[in-house]
């Protein structure tokens, strides 16, 4: 996972499996600006903890988007 430390374009898989089985092709990529933004908003209101994580390092953590091929 060195690339998304770099926050280079990065493909984690081509296909993921949802809950219920379902199976979609998608590719990864980290999100920046106002979009990460939105979606570290969502992913902290469903898991607090990533909160106080990320005041354990100078980094700002990267939050991976899977798009829909």
């Amino acid at each position: 996972m060195q690339a998304l430390a770099r926050h280079e374009p990065v493909d984690l898989g081509t296909e993921v499996e949802l809950p219920g089985g379902e199976r979609r092709r998608v590719r990864a990529r980290v999100a920046e600006g106002e979009e990460r933004q939105r979606w570290w908003a969502r992913a902290t209101a469903v898991y607090k903890p990533y909160d106080e994580y990320q005041t354990y390092t100078e980094r700002q953590i990267p939050v991976v988007v899977l798009d829909r091929r």
